[in-house]
């Protein structure tokens, strides 16, 4: 058992090495403290870290090499990487905001970091569509070792079945959402990406259905100079090979002609 003199516990989150990210709130100073402690032993703190604002939600991978800190009023998600002592990497600190598309609707109300620690979703449970507050879902995956925003926008149905005030998932590997609406039910979005690319499908048993490893099929390299038949960047395209030599070993898939996305969810 853990009480903190400072506030009031607002959220936690548990790795399965044992470590425990809790924000605690002080409402007269209008401030939160993260704190990072060992189960096995409550009383040693490991490592904090102080902000300015309401901290209502936590996210650590399985691993405790990464955590997410949701800050609501500011709109803003803040992230970190965990060094193996069990403190804060600041080197790593970056603030996520919501996308600029759309006024202010309370994100990082809840976060939730994929098991791989390669995805984060956010929630924005203020979020308007048509006027409407139906809430929304935002999804950010990890590339070149930072955070990069996708165009995966999840929202939900109408105002009583808002998403983004309770509960969220995600799973990364099979590109599945698992909310919970205002009126308490559960629901799962499935995103179904193969690849972006005509002339690519997606490869490595390490990709994320949000951002695919994407691999130019046969015929076919990538534009990227380095060469080669992997789209690693954001800009790459897959390119008609002029000889076979040029291609390499590239895969004999047939190219997929469109993106595969499922009735739900509505994105953007």
């Amino acid at each position: 058992e853990y009480a903190d003199p400072i506030g009031i516990l607002k959220s936690f989150s548990v790795s399965d090495t044992g470590l425990v990210l809790a924000c605690f709130y002080n409402s007269i100073g209008n401030f939160s403290i993260t704190r990072i402690m060992n189960i096995s032993n409550l009383s040693t703190i490991l490592d904090n870290d102080v902000w300015s604002g309401l901290g209502t939600a936590t996210s650590v991978t399985p691993s405790g090499e990464k955590s997410a800190i949701g800050f609501p009023k500011e709109n803003t998600v803040r992230t970190y990487l965990l060094l193996p002592d069990g403190k804060f990497d600041r080197s790593s600190f970056v603030i996520l905001k919501e996308n600029n598309n759309y006024p202010p609707g309370r994100f990082g109300e809840k976060v939730a970091l994929s098991e791989s620690g390669m995805t984060l979703a956010a929630a924005s449970p203020g979020a308007m569509r048509d006027s409407i507050d139906v809430g929304a879902v935002f999804v950010f995956v990890w590339i070149d070792k930072k955070w990069q925003n996708t165009e995966s926008v999840f929202y939900g149905t109408d105002d009583l079945r808002r998403i983004g005030a309770s509960g969220i998932a995600i799973d990364d590997h099979i590109g599945l959402i698992n909310v919970r609406e205002n009126n308490g039910r559960h629901r799962s979005f499935k995103f179904e990406v193969p690849c972006d690319d005509p002339y690519a499908i997606a490869s490595g048993i390490e990709m994320n259905e949000f951002r695919p490893r994407c691999k130019c099929v046969s015929g076919y390299k990538s534009n990227n100079p380095k060469g080669g038949t992997i789209l690693s960047r954001q800009i790459d395209v897959c390119i008609r090979c002029l000889s076979v030599r040029e291609c390499g070993d590239a895969p004999t898939s047939s190219p997929t002609v469109s993106p595969t996305l499922s009735s739900e969810p509505s994105l953007r």
